[in-house]
């Protein structure tokens, strides 16, 4: 994960990549492996513009050959994330929940992002939450704390307005545009993550009543994750579907 860390990094800085010989050597060589194929298809999953090559995506993971079990985790879930987007949310077969359900289970720190992913994908299909011991605190991790009660810490997230203020976001699923109501007492943002973690959208909500109409005409069909930062903690978070 961390040859992906750096590999993004000095693709998106051109002056930090030619700072060095060893920049060059190492981009030279990722380009061409399991790191650069993955870095592609997530650059290709997250564009923008409206359109994304299911295709171009297909043939990438198909013909990646994992090499240990972080790589073999992703190519897994993008198969069943494509998968979803070309057949609907409606239509997992039991072996691909399965699958999924074992992923989701897994340490994300030693068995990769796929595990995030995996976990996105079941919330359109479960209330379920997905969490590792190795990602427990120590006291939490060694006391009775049950799945049910992490589930309740996330639900306080998306309740957590004072008496005076208001927060409406519909449709869900959304197509062209979403509508976002709300009356705040300080500034705050809203911002849309897809699967794979990527930013794609972030607006400034001004303190006040306000009523904001965000397009969607350049986020493709999928599965999203809205947030709302106020006083620099999330707020309000919960996953949004767009069907174009």
């Amino acid at each position: 994960m961390a040859k992906q860390w750096l590999y993004s990094l000095l693709l998106k800085d051109s002056l930090l990549a030619a700072s060095s010989p060893v920049f060059e050597v190492f981009t030279d060589s990722i380009s061409g492996s399991n790191t650069g194929t993955i870095y592609v298809i997530n650059q290709t999953l997250s564009d923008t513009t409206g359109f994304i090559d299911s295709v171009a995506v297909a043939n990438a993971n198909t013909n990646m050959v994992p090499q240990n079990i972080i790589e073999t985790n992703y190519k897994t879930v993008i198969n069943i994330y494509q998968s979803m987007l070309s057949q609907g949310i409606n239509n997992f077969t039991q072996s691909q929940i399965e699958t999924l359900e074992s992923i989701a289970t897994l340490c994300p720190y030693t068995d990769g992002n796929a595990v995030y992913s995996a976990r996105t994908i079941l919330s359109l299909i479960s209330s379920e939450v997905y969490m590792n011991e190795c990602e427990k605190p120590k006291v939490m991790a060694n006391s009775e704390k049950s799945i049910a009660d992490t589930h309740n810490q996330i639900e306080n997230i998306n309740t957590n307005l004072s008496e005076n203020e208001v927060l409406e976001i519909y449709p869900n699923p959304a197509s062209d545009v979403l509508y976002i109501n709300y009356s705040f007492s300080n500034e705050s943002y809203l911002e849309i993550y897809n699967v794979l973690g990527s930013k794609l959208v972030s607006i400034r909500l001004n303190s006040g009543t306000s009523k904001k109409v965000l397009s969607l005409k350049n986020l493709s069909t999928g599965i999203y994750y809205l947030k709302i930062i106020k006083d620099n903690k999330v707020f309000k978070s919960e996953k949004i579907v767009i069907m174009n």
